[in-house]
């Protein structure tokens, strides 16, 4: 039986079923040739001839508002008996079917796809549609507009183009039926089969492959090749060999085993290589992985040579056109030498084939270290690309790698992903692909970076080969092996970092080699401290306490990493070792805010022994290579067990040297890890919020194409790192909603540089300016003209506020490159935000500008009242809690809010977000002449019951509230209809943050919604595919199922940590529970902790 019989008579056991009932069956995810069976040989919908052409849909016909109508009333007037759609149509009329049918709704989904299924419409058509997808800011023919309702994203794999539907059914609670059989997937076994060609399932290219098959295209026997522990695959490998079954076709099946029987007969194939740029006395290292670890804690001894031998020998079979190849991933500990492992490869693939090798890593300030070490080995073919360096330097070394002077590039995720390859590389092959730090893609640790959860995507775009001709992000499919590498990953149980990293950047059949966290040369000292042994504040004793062991240590000469949650706490230290300058002289501090140079002269008098203590952030130490650093001293750990096994793991790297994890620890030292903790600060209103936030901007803009300013969500998230807070809130909003629908509702793209800023030139100026930078410039009209009153009392007129000059629209990378090449882009934003980046004869200055855009929800005067009377009677709140002179804590607010406002017609989360806005930031020393502006007169501290904030109100200055802010906003009344639009200076200064709190008010109370263009932060690409369920989840009930399940792993893991430091354990007991814990062997863990708190 061949494919097309075989569906007709599932399709007629599937209707047969339904026998007698009033029901409607689409079919959602077919190839044109089963579509036009369902249309044209069952009974339909409409007329086969409106909704084909040929075999294809025709998406406007179905869309079209008659043959909608048309539809409606065939359903509508039709008996008892069963019609046959496909999902397109469904689509279509999904809202109308949902108020007017009262029969059954049935969606069979073809099964042997996910996300992706055949294409459906012309071929032509799909290439127009993917080029649409895969561009920013498309001017969308008119006649494709109608796809775009129906389709939410679309793949090109080589000349097979796959379409992802816009699911309609999912929130009406109708569950998709699956249409093929299948196989349990333990049905699975290995099955020989003589033939040349494999096909991973994992891979774009099974799709492709099943979706050719589909639409009539000859089978050729193929052996099928599934990662084990996949279980996703598995089950789609299941489905589709139940399906060869029946049609008595052969295939073979390649289980694939994460983990090799390792043998030694290449571990020193390559040693000669070493040692021609390592030294003759070179050799290579002996490292212990698990050898099963499912099923036990054994290890085996692996060279790094073996290692290295098994990374050539994947990226040679790709580079000779072998699809059989494996990705590698690597966890090995801190000191075990795992840049070798990539480096000796690239070097060899660039001398046998002149491939490049790339390694993305964060480690932006330690990039010129490894280039500089391998120089010292005389490998001059490496390089870096960072925004650290300037647009000339960067150009003059992609230059190089393109003509084969460089081989091995060191590059920053965000630059990476926005760039082609072939700008880059040009046509050189890539022999390997490096993740440096890999434990960073996944989406719950301290360390995530959003840049990093791009990476999948991007990669999965390099190997997938567009339609000829089409306008897709390269020109050709490359083949090319990644290899992860990280210090500490957990691998199984929920805190699972090793698969999730794995699934992110869509590693097919991965070898993976997991090495021992066991430290036998790091004992703990962990000294359990009571509240009641101390008088005074928790902080002045941790900070003495700190100042005392580092006395201590420099004393002995013992070289020592003193970890710190915040900035603030590595100051205080510093302030308290002052009083003795010869301890002192020997301590040095790393932090975030130290500038480039003073981090840079830190780090090197640590390393060099100039200095013997050095007291940090985590900001210091991954990726610094200090071997004989006998102590790591925490303030209090600031990470989960994961984190704190790294850190400690920088002591005692010389196997010969004693190692002591030292912690003076309280039961309130772990409060830091819920306020530090990565994406799980995030809320779930503040999520929410966003979407409602999109929506709006959508709704202005009737385009589904955004570039939006991360301060257009100020409101929601304090200044500090706001962007890496929108981008993480946005993705996780876009990989939620494509887990629960299927499909991309939204798509998101972080930029790697402006775009579009703003600058007032003056009159005087303008000529030459134009005539110097006219190409890069365009003047916008501007309606600024704002009204300042007189103080009251005063005979003084009004002030009339406008810009001094004309305002024009600056294209930032171009100018960048054309004319200030010989900056960095950091540098180069600096001094246009500064006013001193263009010089003119005449010494005047161009001023940066914003442009606020404000939305009234209602007559500007009925807004002003609401908005004043307001403010009034929040400002007697906070005048109530002045004088009482006592703290209070949310609970306290939000009764309080409740009597002078309807909350319930506030959004969850309001009562945070308002007083938020009026506090100053935690993480850094309050005064009461210091708290961060006129409008931050409150503090916030952890209550002493450990659960949630208290929070104190400082000065006087809610007196003036009302009236000041008031005032603003009475300079920012509508221009045009009910929006007011303006260009303010850029400069972050309190009138830039009253501004800021402006707005926020105004959308918190739903009274206007606002949009800022331009300013420091880089714009963020938003595609809303579906502005319909974008709508729907910000006015309904959303919840963020990834952000439930960060928080409930965050909740596990404090659990942990707080076992592991209060029970009673010997070092080998805490190390077999760190090790079981890496494990994912969370029983076995538990019980050991549970044996360690028996003790006490």
């Amino acid at each position: 039986m061949d494919f097309q019989n075989y569906f007709k008579v599932k399709v007629k056991e599937i209707l047969g079923r339904l026998s007698g009932k009033k029901a409607i069956v689409f079919f959602e995810g077919f190839a044109p040739e089963q579509n036009q069976i369902l249309l044209s040989g069952f009974d339909g919908l409409i007329q086969p001839s409106t909704v084909l052409e040929g075999k294809y849909l025709n998406i406007p016909a179905i869309s079209l508002q008659e043959n909608k109508r048309k539809t409606m009333q065939k359903i509508l007037t039709a008996d008892n008996h069963v019609l046959v759609g496909v999902y397109e149509q469904y689509t279509a009329i999904a809202s109308s079917l949902q108020d007017l049918y009262s029969g059954e709704i049935v969606i069979v989904v073809n099964n042997l796809f996910q996300q992706f299924y055949p294409c459906a419409i012309a071929p032509e058509t799909a290439k127009r549609l993917y080029q649409c997808f895969q561009k920013e800011n498309p001017d969308i023919p008119d006649e494709l507009k109608p796809y775009f309702d129906i389709y939410g994203d679309a793949e090109m794999v080589r000349e097979t183009c796959l379409l992802s539907p816009v699911d309609r059914h999912t929130d009406e609670g109708i569950t998709a039926v699956p249409f093929f059989d299948s196989y349990s997937p333990k049905f699975l076994t290995q099955r020989m089969l003589e033939s040349n060609c494999t096909l991973s399932v994992s891979s774009t290219d099974f799709s492709a492959h099943i979706a050719d098959i589909l639409s009539g295209q000859a089978y050729t026997p193929t052996t099928y090749i599934v990662d084990s522990e996949n279980c996703d695959a598995c089950q789609r490998l299941a489905c589709w060999v139940r399906l060869l079954d029946s049609l008595n076709l052969t295939y073979g099946i390649q289980l694939h085993s994460r983990f090799e029987q390792v043998s030694h007969t290449e571990d020193n194939k390559y040693l000669p290589l070493l040692q021609k740029y390592w030294g003759m006395d070179a050799k290579f290292r002996i490292l212990q992985f698990y050898c099963d670890p499912h099923n036990s804690n054994e290890t085996v001894s692996v060279s790094q040579g073996h290692i290295v031998s098994t990374v050539i020998a994947q990226s040679e079979k790709a580079l000779n056109g072998n699809h059989d190849f494996n990705n590698i991933f690597i966890t090995a500990p801190t000191g075990a030498g795992k840049s070798l492992l990539f480096q000796l490869p690239a070097i060899y693939l660039s001398e046998k084939f002149d491939a490049v090798t790339i390694v993305v890593t964060p480690l932006i300030a330690l990039m010129d270290d490894q280039v500089k070490n391998l120089e010292a080995h005389h490998v001059f073919g490496a390089t870096y690309l960072n925004s650290d360096i300037t647009y000339e330097e960067r150009q003059s070394r992609i230059e190089k790698i393109r003509d084969g002077k460089i081989s091995i590039v060191y590059i920053a995720p965000e630059m990476l992903v926005a760039n082609s390859i072939e700008s880059l590389i040009g046509e050189r092959p890539i022999g390997l692909f490096v993740v440096d730090e890999a434990h960073i893609v996944t989406s719950w640790g301290k360390d995530f970076r959003a840049d990093y959860w791009y990476l999948g995507d991007f990669l999965n775009g390099l190997r997938q080969a567009p339609a000829k001709g089409s306008m897709g992000p390269h020109k050709k499919a490359l083949l090319f092996p990644i290899l992860c590498l990280t210090a500490t990953a957990v691998y199984g149980g929920s805190e699972d970092v090793v698969n999730e990293t794995i699934e992110s950047l869509n590693l097919d059949n991965p070898l993976l080699f997991l090495g021992s966290v066991r430290r036998s040369n790091i004992s703990f000292d962990i000294n359990h401290i009571d509240r009641n042994e101390f008088t005074g504040g928790i902080d002045e004793f941790k900070t003495k306490k700190a100042a005392e062991r580092i006395n201590s240590f420099v004393k002995k000469g013992e070289r020592t990493l003193v970890y710190c949650p915040y900035i603030k706490q590595v100051e205080n230290i510093s302030v308290e070792l002052e009083s003795d300058a010869a301890i002192r002289n020997r301590v040095a501090v790393f932090h975030g805010k130290l500038n480039k140079d003073a981090k840079k002269i830190s780090q090197e008098r640590f390393r060099s022994g100039d200095c013997t203590a050095m007291v940090c952030t985590k900001a210091f130490g991954m990726g610094i290579d200090i071997k004989d650093i006998q102590n790591v001293y925490h303030y209090a750990p600031s990470g989960n067990l994961a984190d704190y096994v790294q850190e400690i793991g920088r002591a005692a790297r010389k196997p010969e040297i004693k190692g002591h994890a030292i912690v003076d620890f309280l039961n309130s030292d772990l409060r830091y890890t819920r306020i530090l903790y990565g994406l799980s600060g995030l809320k779930q209103y503040q999520l929410k919020e966003m979407l409602r936030k999109l929506y709006d901007i959508y709704s202005t803009r009737r385009h589904r194409y955004l570039l939006i300013s991360p301060d257009t969500f100020s409101y929601l998230f304090e200044a500090e790192n706001i962007e890496n807070k929108v981008k993480c809130g946005l993705l996780l909003i876009a990989k939620d909603l494509v887990g629960k629908y299927g499909f991309p509702v939204i798509v998101v793209r972080p930029k790697s540089m402006m775009t579009k800023n703003y600058v007032n030139v003056p009159p005087a100026t303008e000529q030459p300016f134009i005539e110097k930078y006219g190409a890069y410039a365009k003047k916008l009209q501007d309606k600024t003209r704002r009204i300042v009153p007189s103080p009251k009392g005063s005979n003084i007129p009004p002030t009339i506020v406008t810009n001094s000059g004309k305002i024009y629209e600056i294209d930032m990378a171009r100018l960048w490159e054309d004319n200030f090449s010989d900056l960095t882009f950091m540098n180069f934003k600096y001094q246009f935000f500064a006013g001193t980046l263009f010089q003119f004869d005449n010494g005047e200055h161009l001023s940066a500008r914003i442009r606020v855009t404000i939305h009234y929800n209602q007559d500007f005067q009925t807004v002003l009242k609401k908005f004043t009377d307001f403010l009034k009677a929040l400002s007697e709140i906070f005048r109530a809690y002045k004088q009482k002179r006592t703290e209070f804590t949310i609970a306290d607010f939000k009764a309080d809010l409740g009597k002078i406002m309807d909350l319930k017609t506030k959004q969850y989360g309001f009562p945070e977000l308002l007083l938020n806005l009026f506090v100053k930031d935690v993480t850094e020393n309050i005064t009461l002449n210091n708290v961060g502006g006129k409008y931050r007169f409150i503090a916030s501290h952890k209550a002493t019951s450990g659960n949630g904030l208290v929070y104190r109100v400082l000065s006087y200055n809610y007196i003036t509230m009302a009236e000041n802010f008031g005032q603003l906003l009475n300079q920012c009344a509508p221009n045009d209809g009910i929006t007011f639009e303006s260009f303010f200076p850029a400069k972050q200064n309190e009138s830039h943050r009253r501004l800021i709190d402006l707005l926020s008010m105004l959308e918190l109370l739903k009274l206007a919604s606002y949009e800022i263009k331009g300013g420091e932060s880089l714009e963020i690409f938003i595609r809303i595919n579906d502005p319909l369920k974008v709508r729907q989840l910000a006015h309904g009930n959303y919840s963020n199922a990834l952000l439930t399940d960060l928080h409930k792993r965050h909740e596990s893991a404090q659990k942990v940590m707080m076992r592991f430091f209060e029970g009673n354990f010997s070092d080998d007991e805490r190390w077999d529970i760190i090790e079981n814990y890496f494990l994912g062997r969370e029983d076995i863990v538990d019980h050991l902790l549970s044996a360690g708190l028996k003790k006490e």
